[in-house]
């Protein structure tokens, strides 16, 4: 769990500033397949809703530490309800437990239409799945 937020400027005709963003998370995996099958990772909102004139952006690292055909990344997508490729191509593989290990994933709140900003609190659970 982690905390985005927005806050008001303070001073009349500055932007509105997004406070944060979150790289602490990393996807660790252990995948075993036959030679001629790969994987792909998904990700996608499973509940809650990003607030209208925002968007969720994840932006995912190359790989770092493990072995075997980990795959290969998108470089980010904007999140939605829709489950969206992240990291295809993964063979047998695994990528170590743990920080600094895997795909490192940033999570960054952009506004998109300020005229639709309201004020309130949002909260999402992100879901990601191999297949």
């Amino acid at each position: 769990m982690f905390n985005l937020v927005v806050t008001s400027p303070t001073i009349a005709g500055e932007s509105i500033r997004v406070v944060g963003s979150n790289t602490s998370k990393w996807i660790n995996f252990t995948s075993a397949v036959p030679f001629s099958l790969t994987r792909t990772i998904y990700a996608q909102i499973t509940s809650g809703s990003i607030p209208s004139g925002m968007a969720l952006k994840l932006t995912i690292s190359p790989a770092s530490g493990g072995a075997g055909v980990l795959g290969s990344s998108v470089s980010s997508v904007n999140l939605s309800t829709s489950p969206q490729v992240i990291i295809s191509n993964i063979g047998g593989a695994y990528t170590g437990q743990g920080s600094g290990y895997g795909y490192n994933i940033k999570f960054e709140l952009v506004i998109s239409d300020y005229s639709l900003l309201r004020e309130g609190n949002t909260n999402l659970s992100i879901t990601f799945t191999i297949t």
